[in-house]
């Protein structure tokens, strides 16, 4: 959120691959604000693709260059083995009580 809003002193100093980055994600921020659609017109160089239920998991990896990247499947699990609200409820067999 630091590069949609400044704070001041408080900012850090920011190199060129830092002020790359921020406009990157500045352009995202307003393209999806406005339209839905974080890449709408070319102009970044990329597509960020929406994800589909039934196909892998991709992500956005927000760089100088930005691409899209697949979910490394052992990264998923990890995640997905967390005791959280959510994943209780969609992984409702990775949480079963002790009696």
């Amino acid at each position: 959120m630091i590069y949609l809003f400044h704070f001041g002193e408080m900012e850090p100093t920011k190199r060129v691959q830092d002020l790359q980055v921020q406009e990157i994600m500045v352009e995202l921020f307003t393209n999806f604000a406005s339209t839905g659609n974080p890449t709408i017109n070319g102009t970044l160089g990329f597509r960020w693709t929406p994800v589909q239920p039934e196909g892998p998991l991709h992500y956005l990896s927000i760089t100088t260059t930005p691409t899209m990247q697949m979910v490394d499947k052992q990264h998923r699990e990890f995640w997905t083995s967390m005791p959280t609200k959510i994943n209780k409820v969609l992984y409702p067999e990775r949480f079963l009580e002790d009696f």
